[in-house]
């Protein structure tokens, strides 16, 4: 693990950030990273922000390891799907649970790539799915 300061002014104040590199056992995975940022709202407000993506070997194993992550979701239920403006096929959703926390997601897929943000606010009255904006500027580094 990596600590980097990030310092961008839409999102001031971001405490660190960290990128993990992942290896995993799924059919035709090559590599992943994740990027974790997290910013302090207050006295007990945390704002967390984490970029995944993750290589596989082909189109098909991508897809493969995309609709099973989509098809937990949506057997555990409890969400809300939302639109997105993302050029690529994504899935897109957020869970409310009040002021204790919000989370908003993205899964999507570009070519051989699986790639999801993760938006988690708790204990503060900005909502998760008012970050997944950052979720284009992510997929614009997708290659």
């Amino acid at each position: 693990i990596s600590a980097v300061v990030i310092l961008n002014t839409s999102l001031n104040s971001i405490k660190d950030a960290s990128v993990n590199k992942y290896e995993y056992n799924y059919t035709g995975f090559e590599s992943g990273s994740t990027m974790m940022y997290f910013k302090e709202e207050g006295t007990m407000g945390l704002i967390a922000l984490e970029f995944t993506a993750y290589k596989f070997d082909s189109k098909e194993n991508a897809k493969i390891y995309y609709s099973n992550k989509i098809n937990k979701v949506k057997e555990e239920g409890g969400y809300t799907e939302l639109k997105n403006k993302l050029n690529s096929e994504c899935f897109t959703y957020k869970i409310d649970r009040g002021m204790e926390a919000s989370f908003g997601k993205n899964i999507c897929i570009k070519e051989n790539i699986v790639f999801q943000t993760d938006i988690t606010t708790s204990y503060t009255f900005r909502r998760a799915e008012t970050y997944l904006k950052y979720a284009d500027f992510f997929e614009s580094k997708i290659n």
